[in-house]
């Protein structure tokens, strides 16, 4: 929704690289130290089917991709975003089913494939790898993404409202770190929880500080709203 195609690519970058860097290493050796404890282990129907042999295997490899996407999106998008615990662990849960079912499994099979010493696998299950990522990330997510919050929705609302937090602490110090939690009640009302870590200079300015972030937000978005902030004591020490 944000077009910012620069953070669409690093995310694609290090999902494939922890796939390709972790998952499929590990199995590998998992793999290799089964084969030591047990050399009659072989390449099973499982293995096989996650190197799509069959055009209907593929088929059915996108469409679970593409569906896993499109949950994990509009989970993601559903209004209100967060409002319980409960709420927020669905979101979880969709998020991490997406990746155990569609990109997990081939990025073992790849290092499983290696260390059967066969090659076939390992790059049939690579090819599937890549056609999941493409299917789940952008076939099956973004369209989601799109038209389902292109206009002034949810998203884009919890980002004005980050954006007005920090233009609003950053005008009384840049250097102060900075976390914000957006909670969207409803259409037109919003919690905002800000934690600021802040010097001893600051202790006294929470008060006026959320005061101006409300403002701020209510001019920005007409949203009411409550906010509270926390200032989180720090102290720096030079040598």
């Amino acid at each position: 929704m944000y077009r910012k195609w620069k953070t669409v690519g690093r995310g694609l970058t290090k999902q494939l690289i922890g796939l390709l860097a972790i998952g499929s290493p590990l199995a590998f050796f998992v793999t290799l130290a089964f084969l030591r404890i047990a050399p009659g282990i072989a390449v099973g129907p499982v293995i096989i089917a996650r190197t799509f042999p069959t055009l209907t295997s593929v088929y059915l490899a996108s469409f679970v991709a593409l569906a896993s996407g499109a949950a994990a999106s509009l989970t993601l998008i559903a209004s209100p975003r967060i409002i319980s615990e409960s709420w927020q662990q669905l979101l979880d849960a969709m998020i991490g089913v997406e990746i155990a079912i569609s990109l997990i499994p081939p990025a073992a099979v790849v290092g499983i494939g290696l260390a059967f010493d066969r090659a076939d696998i390992a790059i049939q299950a690579l090819a599937l790898l890549f056609i999941n990522v493409v299917c789940l990330n952008i076939l099956g997510s973004i369209p989601i993404l799109y038209f389902r919050v292109g206009g002034l929705e949810p998203l884009r609302f919890e980002r004005v409202m980050r954006d007005s937090v920090e233009k609003t602490v950053k005008s009384i110090d840049e250097k102060v770190e900075i976390s914000t939690e957006v909670i969207l009640r409803s259409n037109k009302k919003a919690d905002v929880f800000v934690s600021v870590q802040a010097t001893a200079a600051h202790s006294d300015v929470a008060p006026l500080l959320a005061k101006q972030i409300s403002e701020e937000i209510k001019k920005e978005t007409e949203f009411s709203n409550s906010v509270k902030v926390m200032l989180v004591p720090v102290s720096t020490y030079t040598s």
